[in-house]
């Protein structure tokens, strides 16, 4: 099982983004947009492009996965 917290288009459209637009900001950020979509970007990647909205969206998928995590584990209902 991959631990590897990774960002999605998902996250993007989530925090109002439309296709396009995740298009256009994952290229910014120099990142393979086909990898984006069918693979997800580790979060750690994300942080390390030091851009702050690269940090804002891992922080986003960080919470999200924490959150199922718990979820999961049965501790939030």
């Amino acid at each position: 099982m991959d631990s590897v917290t990774r960002a999605w288009p998902r996250h993007l459209h989530e925090l109002g983004h439309c296709a396009a637009g995740a298009r256009q900001i994952a290229e910014g950020l120099g990142l393979d947009y086909s990898q984006f979509v069918f693979n997800g970007t580790p979060t750690d990647e994300l942080r390390a492009t030091g851009n702050a909205f690269a940090i804002a969206l891992a922080e986003f998928a960080e919470a999200e996965a924490a959150q199922d995590v718990e979820v999961a584990d049965g501790q939030q209902q």
